[in-house]
C-alpha cells in the first residue's frame, strides 16, 4: 500500500511538471477547448459535453483517427491508458479489448449503442465510417445490461449526410501476412431521405483469409423534432476451414417531445451463421444464433435541477447448434427496467444515482445500483467518482455448445457447462482532471474492480471417446483488478503535441493466488506528433512499453514497441500516408503487433 501511495504522489508531481511547461505556451492553440466541447452520450445515454459528463469518459474524435492514419479500431484503442486490445486470429474469434486488466469479455462493445455479440471482428469494420469512439470505464451494466463489468466501448458511425459525400480509402501492409484493405462510401440526400452506403474489404494473403462488409444508413426527418433511422450491416468472413456471415438491422425513432423531454424507441436484430471445420477437426460444426433487442427510453428535465431518464429494455438470445455429438436449440430472455436521475445540486456539483432491475429467464432478478459524482473544484480542476455493481450472464455457448478446437497436432473438445452461475462485479473509480491554460490536460485515476463467480475455462482431466481432451468452463470464487492511470496531453506549440499514458495494474485470481493473464503490471505509451494543417503535413512517433505481463505459461514478459507515421495532404480531397510498426523488430507479440517490422502505405480521397 505504501508503494502504491508513493506512486500516486510521483504521478501527481508529473502532472504539475507538465502543467508548468504548459504555462509557458499559454498562447498556443484552442484545440483542447474544442476537444472538451465534444458531445458524448455513452456514459448516461443523455447528451453532455466531455467537460461536463459526470462519468470519466474518453473520446477519440474523427480528427484524431485520421491523424493516426489508423486502418482499424484496434490501432486507435492501443494508445488509450488502461486499454489493451489484441487482434483476432482471422475468423476464429472476435477481437479482445481488455480494460484495467480484467478479462476481455467483461468489456461491452457497442456499435451505435447496439451490443456486439459473438465472433464479431471489429478490427475489420471500415475505419472511414467511424465518427468517434466513446469509452466509459467501470461497472456499467446499469444502462446497457449484462457484460459491462469493466467498461463500455461505443463505436459511433457517421450519420447519413444532408449532401453528396464520397470517401475512398485503400492500404497495403507488408509483414508475414500481407494485408490489403479497401473502403468506399457514398452519401447523398434524395428528397427527405438521407442515405449512406459503405463497402469494405480486407484480404490477408498469408492467412488465406478474406472479409467483406456492406452497410447502409438511412435518416428521415419526420418533423423538425422527430427523426426515423434505419441501418443495416452485412459481414461475411471466409477462411480456410471457417465461414461466417452476420446480418444487423436497426430501426430507431428519436423525438424531441418538447423543450424539456425526449423519447427514443429502438428495435435491433442480429443473425449470425457459422460453419467450421477448424484445425483438423474430425467433424465440422454449424451454428446459427439470433439476438434481438427492443428499448424505449424517456428523458425529462424536472424543476430545472433533475434530468430523469427511465427506460425499458428487452433482450433475447437464441442459439441453434449442430455438431458431432449432439444437436440442440436454446434461448434466453431478459427484461430490464432502469431509472437514472442527474441532479444538479449547484453549478459545480452534479450527483447521478441510478438503479437497474433485470428479470432473466434463466436466473432470479438482478438489482444493480450505481452512483456517480462530478465536482468542478475550480474552472480548471474537476473531480469525478463512481461506484457501481454489474453482472454478466453466462452465454448460451458457454453453457451448451460442444465444439472442437485444433491445437498443435492434436486438439481438444470444448464442452459447455449448464450449471454456470452469473458473474458479478463491484467497481470503484476516482479521478482528478487538471487543465493549465488552453494547452495542457492531465488526469489521474485510481480504480478497483472486484469480481465474484468469475467464469474460467480449463482442461477437466477427462478424455473424450475419440481420445481428445475435454476443455470446459467453471466459476471461480473471487478475483480483483486495481491500479492507477495517468493521461497527459501538452501542446508545445500549435503544431506539436506531446502525450503520455501510464497504467499500473495489480491483479489476482484469489482462488489460485496468480495474476490475471494479459494484464501488464506497467504499461507506458509516450507520443510526439507534429501536425501542420497549413502545409498538410503530419509526422508522429509513439512508443508502447509493457512490463511484467503474466502469460499462459506462467512467465512474466516485458517488451517495447516503436511506431512512426507520416502523412501528406495533396489537396483538400486527397491524402497519402505511411505507417511503420514495431520499428525495433521485437520478436514477441504484444497487443495487436505481429512479429517483425510492419509497413503500411495508404491513400484517401474524400469529398
Amino acid at each position: 500500500m505504501m508503494k502504491q501511495f508513493k506512486l500516486v504522489l510521483c504521478l501527481l508531481a508529473l502532472i504539475f511538471v507538465f502543467g508548468s511547461m504548459a504555462k509557458a505556451q499559454e498562447k498556443s492553440g484552442e484545440r483542447l477547448e474544442v476537444e472538451l466541447d465534444t458531445t458524448v452520450v455513452t456514459a448516461t445515454k443523455t447528451e453532455h459535453t466531455l467537460a461536463d459528463v459526470p462519468e470519466a469518459t474518453i473520446v477519440i474524435t474523427r480528427e484524431e483517427i485520421e491523424a493516426q492514419n489508423a486502418t482499424n479500431v484496434l490501432e486507435v484503442l492501443r494508445w488509450i491508458p488502461g486499454i489493451r486490445p489484441s487482434a483476432a486470429y482471422g475468423a476464429m474469434g472476435g477481437d479482445k479489448y481488455i480494460i484495467d486488466g480484467s478479462p476481455s469479455n467483461y468489456t461491452l462493445m457497442l456499435v451505435d449503442g447496439n451490443r456486439v455479440k459473438g465472433s464479431y471482428i471489429l478490427s475489420e469494420m471500415p475505419i472511414s465510417t467511424i465518427e468517434r469512439i466513446e469509452i466509459v470505464k467501470g461497472a456499467n451494466s446499469l444502462l446497457y445490461g449484462s457484460d459491462a463489468l469493466s467498461g463500455v466501448i461505443n463505436i459511433i458511425t457517421k450519420r447519413a449526410p444532408d449532401r453528396l459525400t464520397f470517401d475512398f480509402e485503400a492500404s497495403y501492409s507488408t509483414n508475414e501476412e500481407d494485408t490489403n484493405t479497401e473502403e468506399v462510401s457514398v452519401g447523398f440526400k434524395l428528397g427527405k431521405l438521407r442515405q449512406l452506403y459503405t463497402y469494405g474489404r480486407k484480404d490477408v494473403e498469408g492467412g488465406e483469409y478474406e472479409s467483406n462488409s456492406y452497410a447502409g444508413k438511412f435518416g428521415l426527418d419526420l418533423t423538425d423534432k422527430a427523426e426515423l433511422k434505419f441501418d443495416f450491416r452485412v459481414n461475411d468472413y471466409d477462411k480456410k476451414h471457417t465461414e461466417m456471415d452476420r446480418y444487423d438491422y436497426l430501426l430507431e425513432l428519436n423525438w424531441d417531445v418538447d423543450e424539456r423531454s425526449k423519447l427514443k424507441v429502438k428495435g435491433f436484430f442480429r443473425d449470425y451463421e457459422s460453419v467450421a471445420h477448424v484445425g483438423g477437426a474430425p467433424v465440422g460444426t454449424e451454428e446459427d444464433s439470433q439476438y434481438d433487442e427492443e428499448e424505449i427510453q424517456y428523458t425529462r428535465l424536472l424543476g430545472g435541477s433533475h434530468l430523469v431518464t427511465v427506460g425499458y429494455q428487452r433482450m433475447g438470445d437464441e442459439f441453434d447448434y449442430s455438431g458431432p455429438h449432439d444437436k440442440w436449440s436454446e434461448s434466453q430472455d431478459t427484461n430490464c427496467l432502469y431509472l437514472q436521475d442527474e441532479i444538479t445540486i449547484t453549478e459545480s456539483l452534479i450527483l447521478v444515482p441510478a438503479v437497474r432491475v433485470d428479470y432473466h429467464s434463466e436466473w432470479d432478478e438482478e438489482l444493480n445500483p450505481k452512483l456517480s459524482v462530478l465536482w468542478r473544484v475550480t474552472d480548471a480542476t474537476s473531480l469525478r467518482a463512481s461506484w457501481g455493481m454489474a453482472f454478466k450472464a453466462p452465454t448460451l455457448t458457454q453453457m451448451y455448445r460442444t465444439t472442437f478446437h485444433g491445437h498443435g497436432t492434436r486438439g481438444f473438445w470444448i464442452m459447455g457447462n449448464p450449471d454456470l452461475e452469473p458473474e458479478d462485479s463491484t467497481s470503484y473509480r476516482v479521478s482528478i482532471e487538471q487543465r493549465f491554460g488552453k494547452t495542457f490536460l492531465g488526469s489521474l485515476a485510481l480504480f478497483r474492480n472486484d469480481f465474484e463467480d468469475m467464469i474460467k475455462g480449463g482442461y477437466t482431466g477427462k478424455i473424450m471417446p475419440d481420445g481428445f481432451k475435454e476443455y470446459s468452463y467453471s466459476n471461480v470464487a473471487e478475483a480483483y483488478t486495481q491500479g492507477v492511470e495517468v493521461d497527459l496531453k501538452l501542446y508545445l506549440t500549435d503544431d506539436i503535441l506531446a502525450t503520455l499514458g501510464y497504467t499500473y495494474l495489480d491483479t489476482e485470481n484469489e482462488e489460485t493466488g496468480e495474476e490475471l493473464r494479459d494484464a501488464p503490471r506497467h504499461r507506458i505509451t509516450p507520443g510526439l506528433r507534429y501536425h501542420n494543417k497549413n502545409i498538410g503535413l503530419m509526422a508522429e512517433v509513439r512508443g508502447e512499453y509493457e512490463g511484467k505481463t503474466y502469460t499462459r505459461e506462467g512467465s512474466e514478459e516485458s517488451n517495447f514497441l516503436l511506431h512512426a507515421g507520416l502523412s501528406k495532404t495533396i489537396t483538400k480531397y486527397a491524402k497519402l500516408w505511411v505507417n511503420a510498426d514495431n520499428l525495433l523488430d521485437e520478436e514477441e507479440k504484444s497487443g495487436i503487433s505481429c512479429e517483425g517490422i510492419t509497413v503500411t502505405c495508404g491513400m484517401r480521397f474524400t469529398y
